[in-house]
């Protein structure tokens, strides 16, 4: 079952860790260092999933016997219920990128009513999830507004108060967690 929650923490890893360590508040290009894993990720939750069918099994087999538990110390339940709780834990894990990516974004937080709209192609992202872990990172930036953030394509659109911001700010805060963004597009006025 440890197996299985380990595997459960690696499947999640290319997206968890990033969007935890934005959200911390802790930068630097070694966030995107885990998406190497992401390709990977759906065999790192079979093989999570195989494990806890193999501790399921077991724990099975080892209730029909006639034995005593003595020996491991663990009652039956106190197993029965540790499994589950492993199980509960490794489909979070495995699950967790699609819970992320499933947050909802870009919502105006100034009354300003003259904004700049910035697009930037951000290179380096491999998965939903990381439009996620971006757009919170940009949300942070003084005078940036409204961001949305998509993966095909893979852009930022920053509504921003020209006088609180410029687009190379927004360009270093992509930058500082190991993405590449360049200016795609940038209008003097914004109306809502």
């Amino acid at each position: 079952m440890i197996g299985a929650l380990g595997l459960g923490v690696i499947s999640s890893a290319c997206c968890t860790l990033p969007f935890v360590a934005v959200t911390a508040g802790v930068g630097g290009a070694w966030i995107t260092s885990f998406s190497w894993l992401e390709p990977y990720r759906w065999w790192f939750v079979a093989a999570a999933a195989l494990l806890l069918g193999i501790a399921t099994i077991r724990e099975v087999r080892s209730s029909q016997s006639s034995h005593c538990d003595c020996e491991d110390g663990m009652s039956p339940r106190a197993r029965r219920t540790l499994l589950v709780v492993g199980a509960i834990l490794t489909a979070g894990f495995a699950l967790s990128p699609e819970m992320i990516r499933a947050e909802e974004g870009g919502v105006a937080t100034s009354g300003e009513s003259e904004l700049h709209r910035v697009v930037l192609a951000v290179e380096g992202m491999t998965c939903d999830s990381c439009t996620t872990t971006v757009r919170r990172l940009l949300e942070e930036v003084d005078g940036a507004e409204v961001v949305t953030v998509t993966y095909e394509p893979p852009h930022a659109t920053v509504d921003i108060v020209p006088s609180e911001t410029e687009v190379s700010e927004l360009v270093a805060a992509i930058e500082s967690i190991g993405y590449t963004a360049t200016l795609v597009w940038e209008a003097d006025r914004v109306h809502d």
